[in-house]
């Protein structure tokens, strides 16, 4: 009996604090907005938020230990928006290839 109301006790510790950190939250982002249409457009981003866990890896990702001097000088060109038109030609290339072989 005495640990089903510890049990109890726990849950409810935990819920409570699980409420009052979604409730202060709510109250800082009022605090710091400036205006109700700042609130609402705060609390629409942070729906529109995407989940910490989920982060899609792009199809030709390549892991930095793996990736070729040329393929790492690619990624930074391409990072830095100086891709040439040599390199692109070769990226469409290579995904059309890649098609092809299925």
């Amino acid at each position: 009996m005495t640990e089903a109301i510890i049990v109890f006790l726990l849950v409810f510790i935990l819920i409570q604090e699980y409420l009052n950190r979604q409730e202060r939250k709510k109250l800082i982002d009022a605090y710091l907005a400036k205006n109700l249409t700042e609130l609402k457009q705060a609390e629409q981003i942070e729906k529109e938020k995407p989940k910490e866990g989920v982060n899609e890896v792009p199809p030709d990702y390549i892991p930095f230990e793996e990736a070729t001097d040329e393929q790492f000088d690619l990624a930074i060109r391409k990072e830095l928006g100086q891709e040439t038109i040599v390199d692109k030609a070769k990226e469409t290339f290579k995904k059309n290839l890649r098609r092809a072989n299925g």
